[in-house]
């Protein structure tokens, strides 16, 4: 809502503070927004994955994967630990990602250790 031009700026006299608690400022506040990518999974074992997509990643960016191994449900977080320039058709610029796997539950390290053989 802007002020009326009769009401003080903020900071100036006579500018009554309405909020019931005061803000700060937020510099040292990191914000993140959900996004759902396609990614191929080119290889996988219990330590982590080498994934193929088109979203560019940095090197300790942490993402939730989320994908199906043997027609079962698998979800783990993951932190990019290489990221190397992929393939490219067309228009279209795919980047391989080296990640780790940070966390996940019990049921999806069952699953994936069977889905790679231990």
């Amino acid at each position: 809502m802007m002020p009326s031009p009769t009401e003080p700026a903020v900071g100036t006299p006579g500018f009554t503070e309405r909020r019931r608690y005061p803000r700060v400022r937020g510099s040292h506040i990191d914000v993140s927004v959900p996004s759902v990518s396609a990614v191929e999974v080119l290889e996988i074992s219990t330590s982590g994955a080498l994934l193929s997509t088109e979203t560019p990643l940095k090197v300790g960016q942490r993402a939730h994967l989320r994908t199906l191994l043997s027609r079962e449900p698998f979800s783990a977080w993951i932190e990019v630990i290489r990221v190397t320039e992929g393939t490219a058709a067309g228009n279209v610029k795919r980047h391989h990602f080296g990640v780790v796997f940070t966390s996940m539950d019990e049921n999806s390290r069952k699953l994936l250790q069977r889905f790679a053989g231990i």
